[in-house]
């Protein structure tokens, strides 16, 4: 009697669980196009009955319960976090980003909030008080031995069993054809994997055929050795372009002439490390586990040589610079940083900011990000890289600036009151963004060192009017941002498409500067013609000779034995 009293308990949390979960991502990320069957939705169901009967049966009914609980409330908030601000579902991977979700999660809550969170919390230990003896018996393991071997060995043959024919492809496509439950399952499975394996074909020999095949490509090279300006402008995108926000002002016209080509992030709405990645490597995260951000999982001990532009800078005699405004350890950047290469890297300790020079939620704004850019460059008689990141234009975007300080208005019909207050304060940010852009190139033009200038936005605002307006219904419009580039000595060269993916930056940026460089860079300067973007949500053609190739140098210079650097 006790045991059906637990399946029963069980079967009901697990259908309203998956019945949530699965409506919960149709409606926020695909505003109901989520076609789940009916036979997947059930596999979905028997598999969280299984592992709660596992839970309740193993630790008993109070502290199976309380699993449960902490379980359910991880995955709903979670998802929840992600499904709003991220336009995605919660990954393993993300539990490697709770430090850099609590830094600025802590921006989004209100004097009101933290109080009432406060009072809660007050009633709650007080509850926990009154009731610990009763609650104390509760969390005594009373497991069910038989019926937790049984279940325990269903859970093992579901985790063997559990295997994805569509991991190549988009969430969506996945999503469909497993179900909420069992793609959380694979995707929990893969973290064992979440150091590639090496790819077919990898070896000594065959590596050096790539890197003979790399060096027949050639490269132009000149003894300028210009200063090179590359910014990564956070949450940057062209919103004076977009007519649903119905804005009465053009407020990013002051940067739209220096555009070159549209940049395909490979996320939306945040994780700035991945694009950043991409972009002083020249490796792609699609060639990675979904989700993971390298800094966080792979570059975190600090003490390894990771191949990138900075490298190819250093070896060219060039002081190589980073800047943030932000805290160094943001995304393990003072670890990654130094296992790029960077001479060195200024951080908000570095900067000299006052009240003025802060937003009213205390992000820098961006010209200080300008100011040091010029300062490194005028202090140094040395080529002079510099890497910059600003950060005025990070979300929330409700109580960045006084009313007074935003003198247009956005008048879109299909937004509501918090989306149009949430538009304009963005919409302040990117005009300032813009702003300097146009103020940096103006700099550049009086300087007598030649000097090339590349900025590029790293993902979209997670901004609600979107939903709104329809803005994340289309692919290039959810993960497209601008690329800028401006040049005091020489015309600037182009990628002949429309999208990139900012892997390709970084060969770009060493073939404007014409600066000495790894011939892998060549290669990967060549797949624009063909393979310009790469994001799983576009689909993505392993089985291309090009590719293969290109996962064969990246699996070699990040996680191999570096064949085609020690040749």
């Amino acid at each position: 009697m006790k045991n059906l009293k637990i399946f029963i308990i069980c079967f009901i949390y697990s259908f309203f669980l998956i019945f949530f979960m699965d409506g919960l991502i149709s409606k926020l990320i695909y505003s109901g196009g989520l076609n789940i069957s009916p036979y997947v939705f059930w596999v979905n169901v028997i598999l969280a009955f299984i592992l709660s009967c596992f839970a309740v049966s193993l630790l008993g009914e109070g502290l199976g319960g309380l699993a449960l609980f902490i379980i359910t409330a991880v995955l709903l908030i979670g998802n929840l976090i992600k499904l709003i601000f991220h336009d995605s579902v919660l990954k393993p991977a993300d539990f490697a980003l709770i430090s850099e979700l609590m830094e600025i999660g802590v921006r989004f809550v209100v004097p009101w909030e933290i109080g009432l969170l406060a009072i809660a919390l007050v009633i709650f230990c007080i509850l926990i008080f009154k009731l610990r003896h009763h609650i104390l018996r509760l969390l005594i393991p009373r497991p069910l031995p038989v019926t937790a071997a049984v279940f325990g060995a269903l859970v093992i043959i579901c985790v063997f069993a559990a295997e994805s024919s569509t991991s190549a492809l988009d969430n969506k496509t996945r999503l469909e054809s497993e179900g909420f439950m069992v793609f959380n399952l694979i995707n929990v499975k893969e973290i064992a994997h979440m150091y590639p394996d090496a790819p077919e074909g990898y070896g000594e020999a065959e590596m050096a055929e790539l890197k003979a095949e790399f060096d027949a490509i050639g490269q132009k090279t000149s003894d300028t050795k210009p200063d090179v300006i590359v910014i990564l402008m956070e949450s940057y995108f062209d919103i004076g372009e977009v007519q649903g926000f119905g804005l009465s002002r053009d407020v990013t016209k002051y940067s739209r002439e220096y555009e070159i080509v549209g940049l395909i992030s490979p996320r939306y709405g945040g994780g700035t490390a991945s694009a950043e990645f991409e972009v002083l490597t020249g490796f792609s995260t699609a060639f990675l586990p979904d989700g993971v951000i390298p800094y966080n999982v792979y570059m975190k001990d600090g003490d390894k040589e990771v191949p990138s532009i900075v490298s190819e800078f250093n070896k060219n005699g060039y002081k190589t610079t980073a800047l943030h405004p932000s805290t160094a350890s943001c995304y393990g950047r003072d670890k990654a940083f130094t296992e790029l290469g960077f001479n060195e890297f200024l951080t908000i300790e570095d900067f000299d900011v006052t009240e003025e020079d802060m937003t009213e939620d205390k992000m820098t704004k961006d010209y200080k990000v300008k100011e040091k850019i010029q300062e490194v460059l005028d202090g140094s008689d040395d080529p002079s890289f510099v890497f910059a990141i600003t950060f005025e234009s990070h979300c929330p975007y409700m109580n960045k600036y006084n009313e007074e300080e935003i003198d247009f208005t956005a008048e879109g019909e299909a937004l509501s009151e918090r989306n149009k207050k949430e538009a304009l304060q963005y919409a302040r940010c990117a005009m300032d963004a813009s702003l300097v852009i146009s103020e940096l190139v103006e700099y550049i033009e009086e300087r007598d060192r030649p000097t090339l200038l590349l900025a590029f936005g790293d993902h979209l605002p997670p901004l609600g009017a979107f939903r709104a307006i329809g803005y994340l219904n289309g692919l290039y419009t959810k993960y497209g941002t601008p690329v800028f580039e401006y040049s005091n000595y020489k015309e600037t060269g182009s990628f002949g498409t429309d999208y990139v993916s900012p892997s390709f930056l970084a060969a770009h940026i060493l073939r404007e500067a014409e600066t000495e460089h790894s011939s892998y860079f060549d290669f990967i300067d060549s797949l624009t013609a063909s393979n310009p973007v790469l994001n799983i949500d576009f689909g993505i053609d392993y089985e291309d000779e090009n590719i293969q190739k290109y996962k064969l140098l990246q699996y070699d210079l990040f996680f191999g034995e570096k064949y085609l650097e020690n040749r």
